[in-house]
């Protein structure tokens, strides 16, 4: 399924809409109780202020790899025609993305949004993303779970199929001319990979490739630290590129169906606002991040 492009709703007045909330649930048990107690913080309210402690944004820059016609040979593979003619006006490279994902104490991020744009404030002249992983054509895979191993076939295409055997460590380093077998049972040779992620079931909607911008909305899995799901794309440049810029955002959220009834039910006593904020996720969606991947393409950045 193809998704749009989006603002995201940044976390500037996050902490205080949480207070809000917290403050509401515990003047609730006050009344509850006919005030003869000592007002203290409710359950429901230390669960909502704890959400403040979330944490989460891009390890680090992307990873940048470039991909030109001496992979071919690398993988032992022949160049495409169409490949051969692309190589002309564009420059392509891998990129991937990590994430360090800090959910307050006894919380767990159950969905993730990403978007990344190439020369945000450009009109003309920029990158476009050729492919993208995951998206909607692996859906029979990604809902299966498990070990899988993606890399980018002959095509410039991601290519991804279920690994037979057990892989240490949960993110794979690059390899060159390694091979898979696909849900086909078709072995596949790769240009660059294959990675290995360990992936929880879990449903992908994507953004289709061609766009100057790449989106995923992941949900139904848990999100912590040291659990980055393995998102990639190949970034087709025109050859006459002198820089490449980068702006990546993400939001955060958990579904708040799975909580039990208690803190369920006293949320729905709040402000019909802050209802709707909590009853929504209480996405938190740090600051825009601005890359200069100029130099890790090895463009004059003239």
């Amino acid at each position: 399924m193809e998704v749009e492009k989006k603002q995201f709703g940044l976390s500037a007045d996050r902490p205080a809409l949480l207070m809000q909330a917290a403050d509401q649930l515990d003047a609730l048990q006050n009344v509850q109780s006919g005030g003869k107690r000592k007002a203290k913080a409710s359950p429901a309210a230390k669960r909502i202020r704890s959400l403040a402690d979330d944490e989460g944004k891009f390890a680090d820059i992307p990873q940048v790899i470039p991909i030109t016609d001496k992979a071919y040979i690398a993988a032992k593979l022949p160049i495409p025609s169409s490949a051969e003619k692309m190589f002309e006006q564009y420059r392509f490279y891998l990129l991937q993305f990590a994430f360090d994902l800090r959910p307050a104490k006894g919380w767990a991020f159950d969905a993730l949004t990403v978007q990344v744009e190439f020369n945000p404030e450009a009109r003309t002249g920029r990158p476009k993303v050729y492919a993208l992983f995951p998206e909607s054509k692996f859906s029979d895979i990604l809902k299966l779970g498990g070990k899988i191993e993606a890399g980018i076939g002959a095509g410039l295409q991601f290519e991804a199929g279920l690994t037979p055997k057990q892989v240490q460590g949960s993110a794979g380093s690059l390899k060159v001319g390694g091979s898979v077998k696909n849900t086909e049972a078709a072995e596949v040779n790769f240009l660059a990979g294959p990675f290995t992620w360990n992936w929880k079931r879990m449903l992908v909607k994507s953004s289709q490739p061609g766009l100057e911008w790449a989106r995923w909305e992941l949900d139904g899995s848990e999100f912590n630290q040291g659990n980055s799901p393995g998102l990639m794309l190949v970034a087709q440049v025109p050859s006459d590129a002198k820089s490449v810029r980068l702006r990546g955002q993400l939001e955060a959220k958990r579904d708040f169906s799975l909580l039990d009834y208690g803190i369920r039910n006293a949320i729905t006593h709040i402000d019909e606002a802050l209802q709707r904020f909590i009853k929504g996720g209480a996405p938190y969606a740090p600051q825009p991040v601005d890359w200069d991947l100029t130099r890790k393409m090895g463009l004059s950045g003239e």
